[in-house]
């Protein structure tokens, strides 16, 4: 299992993040879902959480992703929290084959 405060710098790097403040996959049975805290951005200095489900930086019309911008750092640490606690929940809750 990830761990939180993770930053796994390929995953940045195929996200498309390469200087993530954190970075971090899951593997749902064969599905993958990576997820990065991002920032400061430009222009205007967002945070963000962004999250890729099954995308593919090979097949850009494979997957979905999510993105969540927030004002402060502290904003996207909450989310960027929340959301990995959610998807650990998933991952979890997922039968083994």
């Amino acid at each position: 299992m990830p761990a939180l405060d993770e930053l796994d710098p390929r995953v940045a790097e195929r996200m498309g993040h390469p200087n993530a403040l954190r970075a971090t996959a899951f593997d749902v049975r064969g599905l993958p879902i990576e997820m990065a805290l991002l920032g400061p951005r430009e222009p205007d200095g967002e945070y963000a959480v962004t999250i890729h489900y099954d995308c593919d930086p090979e097949q850009d019309d494979r997957g979905t992703s999510e993105f969540h911008g927030h004002p402060t750092l502290e904003d996207a640490e909450r989310d960027y929290a929340e959301e990995f606690t959610r998807i650990s929940a998933e991952v979890g809750a997922a039968p083994r084959p």
